[in-house]
């Protein structure tokens, strides 16, 4: 045998497993990354569907007519049953001059979107900044009023609470005034409260029409407030919870189960083709075997006659030298 015949064929062995044993850890390779990139996917899709944005802070600029001091009734919402277009808003209900209102904020909660996620539950706060002014203290109890408006300008919740501010003695005051007298004269520091009103603890943003008007309104005519914002905090509970606060974890936790699941499919179905491809194979020789014992009785007769014929052929030939 040509030895260079021999080391080509050789050669050409060589490269050709090579060429296989590499294309199989490359698709190996790929479809690792591409489970991975997979799995990261679907995390991401069921976190933003799960989990929403946790806070919403909205500033509440409100109106109230100053030349009144004192009033008893509210102004009338300003939603009407032809308003259809959240990205055109309805003229302001300016209070009119023959007619004292508290102070009230109306305004949008986003840009013609739902701001909330519909079927979780939210707190929805006000948060008042208020000067303790001797007015503010003379006022004692007031009232803070919520409502919310759906797309078609139906109501869907309203809430009223009571806030006071919090109470100094006069003594306390002017310890406390000269205790803080250098931060206050250098404006480190101011003379304030700020109050939360929880108006819902456990609002849930309905899947029909979802909230996106609120009215704001203060009882009280001579209340001073620095600032007024509307907090809407959502509320986790079951895998939402453990997906917001232990997001390292569950992001591992569920990435390498999604993989894993994907990894455990594909080795049933690779095993289940070869599994196939096996009984196949022993389909095939089972009809082979059976082929050949269906040819056995054929070939029997045959191999007689031919045995006879040689034992005459034998007997003729001593015959032959008998004689």
């Amino acid at each position: 045998m040509n030895p260079f015949h021999y080391f080509g064929r050789l050669w050409q062995f060589i490269v050709g497993a090579a060429k296989e044993v590499f294309m199989r850890i490359l698709l190996t390779i790929c479809l690792f990354c591409g489970y991975v990139i997979l799995s990261m996917i679907i995390y991401a899709a069921v976190r933003h569907i799960l989990v929403p944005r946790k806070t919403h802070v909205l500033p509440v600029h409100l109106m109230f007519n100053p030349s009144c001091q004192e009033g008893t009734s509210l102004p009338p919402p300003r939603y009407t049953n032809d308003f259809i277009a959240p990205t055109m808003p309805p003229p302001l209900s300016y209070p009119s001059p023959l007619y004292c209102t508290y102070p009230f904020a109306e305004f949008y909660l986003s840009d013609g979107k739902r701001l909330l996620s519909p079927g979780h539950f939210y707190t929805i706060t006000v948060e008042l900044d208020l000067p303790e002014s001797p007015e503010n203290s003379q006022i004692g109890m007031f009232m803070v009023n919520l409502t919310l408006y759906s797309y078609t300008g139906g109501q869907i919740a309203a809430s009223i609470k009571p806030t006071i501010l919090r109470y100094k003695s006069s003594l306390l005051q002017i310890f406390s005034t000269i205790f803080y007298s250098l931060p206050l004269i250098l404006g480190l520091t101011e003379e304030r409260q700020k109050q939360s009103i929880v108006m819902f603890d456990d609002y849930q943003e309905p899947f029909t029409e979802g909230s996106i008007y609120a009215r704001v309104t203060i009882l009280s005519h001579k209340i001073q407030l620095y600032n007024v914002e509307l907090t809407f905090d959502a509320i986790f509970s079951g895998l939402a919870y453990y997906l917001y606060y232990w997001p390292i974890s569950m992001t591992a936790i569920i990435v390498s189960g999604i993989f894993f699941s994907f990894i455990a499919v594909t080795l049933m179905m690779w095993a289940r083709r070869a599994l196939e491809r096996w009984n196949r194979l022993a389909r095939r020789r089972r009809y082979s075997g059976q082929r050949m014992q269906l040819r056995a009785p054929e070939l029997a007769p045959i191999h007689e006659e031919e045995e006879e014929e040689e034992e005459e052929e034998r007997r003729g030939r001593n015959e032959g030298h008998v004689e």
